[in-house]
């Protein structure tokens, strides 16, 4: 597996003093980036055969705390490329201790046409020999759950946004843990994206809150679902 060294910032932290879980994201995004620049798969590489890859969601599991004062090491592989789709895992490693597990699904997109498009013959070259077996966190089928209530709304702000030019994935997961119950820490967390967010749209949250797991809808304007978060102890 590719993996690189951190240091935690005390922006990291949230007001528990723990790690915050979009921090913890936030790692992993960065580690898969500079996955594909290590094998050459930089944006201008890829943007060269006008392809972008794009995150369809997360399954992470948080098995132990993570400690600011000390280094992680982030951890990821690819499980398996299908004909559109990449299949990741990741670990996060703190004093010999696997304390985070995660699987993502990448899809590739024609910058071009935009839209879904094959898996172009660099990205199975560089990683067929990188290809990980898979680590008991499979990307299960996201279920929807019903009878949302409305729990807020905000604004898609420039500061938002990611070089893709729509709200970057782990801002769409923070607006809706700003909605979570005090006191429901949660232990594992899956997202799904649908449709990007894009600067100066009014998005509005629904969530529905049951005894071990929270739900998140995240809908723009149109009433479209965008991005759907469901956390659970």
């Amino acid at each position: 597996m590719f993996e690189k060294d951190y240091e935690l910032r005390y922006g990291d932290t949230d007001i528990n003093g723990n790690i915050k879980k979009s921090s913890v994201m936030e790692l992993l995004q960065d580690v898969s980036i500079s996955h594909a620049n290590h094998v050459g798969l930089d944006s201008k590489k890829l943007k060269s055969v006008s392809v972008a890859c794009l995150l369809a969601g997360w399954r992470i599991k948080f098995i132990n705390t993570i400690n600011r004062e000390k280094k992680v090491t982030v951890k990821t592989g690819i499980m398996k490329i299908t004909k559109c789709e990449a299949f990741r895992k990741y670990e996060i490693w703190q004093d010999g201790e696997c304390v985070v597990i995660a699987t993502a699904i990448w899809f590739t997109v024609n910058t071009e046409k935009m839209r879904v498009a094959r898996v172009v013959e660099e990205l199975f070259t560089v990683f067929e020999s990188v290809t990980e077996e898979g680590n008991n966190l499979p990307c299960e089928k996201f279920v929807q759950v019903e009878n949302t209530e409305f729990a807020g709304k905000t604004v898609v702000e420039k500061r938002d946004l990611d070089t893709n030019n729509h709200m970057n994935n782990v801002k769409s997961v923070e607006v809706a843990l700003n909605y979570m119950p005090e006191n429901f820490e949660f232990s594992e967390i899956q997202v799904k994206y649908r449709k990007e967010l894009k600067e100066d749209e009014v998005i509005e949250i629904y969530r529905k809150v049951c005894d071990d797991s929270v739900y998140f809808e995240i809908k723009n304007e149109n009433n479209q679902e965008c991005v759907l978060v469901y956390v659970s102890r």
